[in-house]
């Protein structure tokens, strides 16, 4: 089904049927009868490029009942102040056109008509077309239609304020909605734009037109960014990415690995004290409290290696405690190790005993090597783990530093679901 291109209409996202009275009209070939369709619709749509296509058409609410002319494209005039709301008018006020002030303030002044048998032939309120004339005396504004808010800052002005944050969000520099708000008030000044007195008072523009400008361009929205180190965003680029990948090339090529000698190892903190999953409770309170085992829980390392095949090792746990006790892996994993330290951290001694536990299982060898893809931490750098390694057939690539958050797999696809498991559990 087809839908109208004039916006916020009721037929503008919904297909409506032909049951329900509205019939849809293809712009017409004629060029300059095209031209004000077009002009018309930009207005509504504050579009200032806008064209149409092929399939571009416009449903009958927005068309004069008085004119209409079906030649086969459609009617041939639209309603200068269709606004696509699509719905029913209630009332008779200001159901009158500035054309029709006009002509009505023409007769009274050339032909000496009086106010009231004007107005009542105009069908314009007494009132109302006294005001009219009263301003059009004195030379004020005598506009009194409703008028839409005026927009502070045009369509190409708001694109390229788009495209500016944007582009800061993308580079890590990104703007609270307060920042844009004083980066709008700055813009507004620098291109000398008329403001609201509230935007000279407050040095930065309102939370309306903030509201607005996110309506109006549906790219942007309020988002809570992660911390991101300047490492981490200078060391990812393109480069470092190109050479990485060229050595996971090379690699393939001489070995001629398959999915099942590919692992990939890394590790990730889990808290023996969970944060609660939302509930349902009262509204209007302010705390709302869940029962837990402590306040505070003790963050236990885990570390795993997982094949491209889908084959994994089992895991080996690193405590925060100076003496490593069996009992603490009672209930584990089978086949789980444990490790402890006073850091909890893995350090290179945990990760030499992990490459043992790892060798144990996969069983690589010279005759059939493994690939070993893995961060590029101090610790899996160790002269001890790297000659491990090399004896037993682990051909060791490491990501590029401070690109694991990009370039690491098992932090979506392992030990995403696996935190999100254990905080349902």
């Amino acid at each position: 089904m087809p839908s109208c291109v004039m916006r916020y209409c009721s037929n503008y996202t919904s297909k409506t049927s032909k049951s329900q009275g509205i019939t849809y009209h293809s712009f017409p070939t004629n060029e300059l009868r095209c031209i004000r369709w077009v002009d018309i619709v930009r207005k509504q749509r504050n579009e200032e490029f806008w064209q149409p296509t092929k399939s571009s058409k416009i449903c009958s609410i927005h068309f004069k009942v008085e004119d209409k002319y079906l030649s086969g494209k459609g009617y041939t005039l639209l309603k200068k102040s269709a606004r696509g709301c699509g719905l029913t008018r209630k009332t008779t006020r200001c159901s009158y056109t500035t054309e029709d002030l006009q002509n009505a303030a023409k007769a009274v002044k050339d032909e000496g008509k009086s106010v009231n048998a004007t107005a009542k032939e105009f069908s314009i309120k007494r009132m109302t077309f006294s005001r009219y004339l009263k301003k059009l005396n004195e030379g004020g504004d005598s506009s009194m239609s409703y008028a839409t808010p005026r927009q502070v800052f045009s369509s190409t002005q708001e694109d390229s304020l788009k495209k500016y944050l944007l582009q800061m969000a993308s580079i890590f520099y990104g703007y609270s909605p307060k920042d844009v708000r004083r980066l709008a008030y700055e813009c507004a000044n620098k291109f000398e734009i008329e403001i609201p007195p509230s935007w000279t008072a407050n040095k930065m523009a309102g939370k309306e037109w903030l509201t607005m400008f996110l309506k109006r361009n549906l790219e942007l929205s309020i988002r809570k960014p992660e911390p991101t180190s300047l490492g981490r965003a200078t060391s990812f680029n393109a480069q470092n990415v190109k050479v990485f990948f060229e050595k996971l090339a090379e690699i393939m090529d001489r070995y001629e690995f398959t999915a099942a000698d590919i692992w990939n190892i890394d590790e990730a903190g889990v808290s023996t004290v969970l944060k609660p999953n939302k509930i349902v409770a009262a509204k209007r309170k302010r705390n709302v409290g869940a029962m837990t085992s402590r306040e505070r829980g003790t963050n236990v390392m885990v570390v795993t290696a997982v094949s491209a095949l889908g084959n994994a090792v089992p895991a080996m746990f690193v405590f925060p405690r100076k003496q490593f006790k069996t009992h603490f892996l009672n209930g584990g994993p089978p086949e789980c190790i444990g490790a402890g330290n006073a850091s909890g951290w893995v350090t290179d001694e945990e990760f030499y005993q992990f490459m043992q536990h790892f060798i144990k299982h996969v069983k690589p060898s010279m005759e059939r090597p493994v690939l070993l893809v893995l961060d590029n931490h101090c610790s899996h750098l160790n002269v001890k783990t790297l000659t491990l390694a090399k004896e037993n057939g682990v051909v060791m690539l490491s990501f590029p530093p401070h690109c694991s958050h990009k370039l690491q797999p098992l932090d979506v696809s392992v030990f995403g679901p696996f935190k999100k498991y254990c905080a349902a559990a």
